[in-house]
Order: structure tokens, then sequence, then C-alpha cells
């Protein structure tokens, strides 16, 4: 028999395969091309890794085009990536048509600051749509009485790796309420699965994680050991949301997570669809109205995309409009200017 943990990886392993023999056998992968569709102009998505929530939200994403391509003659067609910042000079190297990115991301890439020092080209950027929240998300030790963020202080936590979106996250909020990792007993950079792990081995006494949910990371550790969700909340926050477009508030929805009765308060960036000024204003046109117009069906297709709005759609983003996907916003009357 199984143990809880071993039993989580399992279902996963077969989740991912079967995510994998969807995209392929409807076309959606890249490289999947069949008589018909070769004929379509094709449109391809950077998205992440298999095991995160962008590679199955731009099959979504594909899907939807592509239900319609006998109309628009465009396909769709999903990019394997290792996620926002490779997204993001992929579209500026022209090597995707489109790409799934953090707003906090963008943003980076548009100043030509942190990760994007050595990028001039930023300012090409073009937004059509945001997607889901991605929370900062903090799980402890339920015997760790981490109650907020200032718990923090003197215990072991897991700050993200080094570059990744979650260590500069986190570094942000640690600077607003007064904090520096010498506050903490040890601070650590693991990956999110190595943390999860050193988590319910008491190795470390909290992670911080800045995700799309469910999670099947954070899943698995709600399962193997007891854990807390700790909220966010307070004027730190309030402050981070005033100077900053791209952060906004967010929330993980109760039963989420084994043992997470309770919505978790924080805040967070959101993932944005993105695309340059070279693209086609038809593409872009196209890509929103097949997003917007099947908004319900959007929301079943994949967990994290349940509560979607779409006000929230266009939330977040620093990047200008792209005038394809503006034109669409116009006409539904969620953009005015």
């Amino acid at each position: 028999m199984l143990e809880p943990g071993e039993l989580a990886r399992a279902v996963r392993r077969r989740w991912y395969s079967c995510v994998w023999v969807v995209l392929a056998c409807t076309g959606l992968l890249a490289g999947s091309v069949s008589a018909e569709s070769s004929r379509a102009r094709l449109v391809t998505i950077g998205s992440g890794s298999v095991g995160g929530v962008y590679f199955p939200a731009a099959g979504v994403l594909c899907r939807l085009l592509n239900q319609e391509r006998l109309r628009h003659g465009l396909r769709c067609a999903v990019e394997v990536s290792d996620g926002s910042v490779n997204n993001t000079r992929d579209l500026l190297g022209g090597r995707v048509d489109l790409g799934i990115v953090q707003t906090d991301v963008q943003h980076d890439a548009l100043m030509g600051i942190g990760r994007f020092e050595d990028t001039t080209d930023g300012a090409a950027l073009r937004a059509l749509f945001s997607l889901h929240a991605e929370p900062v998300t903090i799980v402890s030790r339920l015997d760790a009485a981490v109650m907020g963020f200032t718990d923090l202080v003197g215990k072991r936590v897991n700050v993200g790796e080094a570059g990744s979106g979650t260590f500069a996250t986190t570094s942000m909020l640690m600077r607003a309420f007064g904090m520096s990792g010498s506050d903490l007993a040890r601070q650590y950079n693991l990956s999110t699965a190595e943390a999860a792990l050193a988590l319910c081995e008491n190795r470390i006494d909290a992670f911080v994680f800045v995700v799309g949910h469910p999670n099947a990371t954070i899943q698995e550790a709600s399962e193997s050991c007891a854990v807390h969700f700790v909220s966010i909340t307070g004027a730190p926050v309030d402050d981070l949301l005033r100077k900053h477009k791209f952060f906004s508030r967010a929330m993980i929805a109760p039963g989420t997570y084994v043992g997470q009765e309770e919505k978790i308060m924080s805040l967070g960036v959101r993932a944005s669809v993105l695309a340059t000024a070279a693209l086609d204003d038809s593409i872009a046109y196209e890509m929103t109205r097949a997003v917007f117009s099947n908004a319900a069906a959007l929301r079943e297709l994949h967990p994290a995309f349940a509560s979607l709005t779409p006000q929230q759609m266009i939330d977040g983003n620093t990047a200008p409009w792209h005038p394809g996907a503006a034109r669409y916003l116009r006409e539904i009357g969620l953009l005015t200017e």
C-alpha cells in the first residue's frame, strides 16, 4: 500500500500523463500538426512546466481558440517552457506569439530592471488579458505557531530559489514588514518540491510560494503532514498594493487543501497573457474574443479559473494593451478609453 506522499505523486504522474495525451491528441502541443491544421496560421503560446498551472492553462486557451479555427483560420499550439521569465524572453526574441507571464515579471521587463537589466526591447510587450491570481502563499507546520507574516521571525523559512519570482516577492514583503533575512533563524532557497518535503520532515518551519491554486505540491504537503496556511494582511500589504499596480488582493478559497477550512487572504500577482507589438491585430483580437466569449466554459475548464471574473481579467497589467485585444475589450464595454 502506498504512503500518502507516494499516492499523491502517483496520482499526479497519471494526471500529467493524461494532460500530455489530451494535448497531443487534440493538436495543442507544438509539433502535433494534422493535414487540415497545417493549412491554418500557427499561433504558439509559451506556458510552463508540465507540473505547474501554466501548462494546462495554455492548453485551455488553445482549446478555446481552436474550436473556431474554421472561421478564423488560426491554430493554437502550446510550447512547454520554464515559465514567466523564459516566456518573456521568447516573446521578445520572436520565438513564440503569446506567453503566460506573471504581472510583476512583465513590469520588470518593461522597465528593464531586475532580471531584465540586460533587456532593451521590453517596451515592445503588449497585454491581451489577465488570468488567475497567484497569491503569496505561506505554508507552515501546524506546530510552528506561525499565525501572521511577522511570526516568521526566528523561524526556519524557505523563501524561494534565488532569482525566482517567489524570492523577489518575499524580499519585498519582508522589507514592507520591516524585516530582513537576518531576522529568520535560517533562510533556505530550496525548490518548492524540496521545501514541501523539508516541511513535513521538520527541517523547516514554513515555506513561501507564489503560485496559482490548487497546486499539486502544496496539496501533497497538506496530505502528508499537519500544516497551517497563513493569511498576509495589514498596513504593509495595503501600502504595497497602493505602490505597485502589478499586485492585487488574492484569496485561497476554503477547502482548497486538506485541513484548510477557512479562506486565506493575501496579496499576489496575476498570470497574464502577453504578446508583442509585432503580433497581428487580428490574432490578438481572436484570442481575446475566444476567451471572453466563452467565460463560463473557461471557469469550468481548470480549477484555477473557477472564480475568474471579466473585471479581474483586465487587472494587474503594466504593459500597454495590444490594439487587437483592446478593440474587443472596448466592444464588450470592459475598456472605455
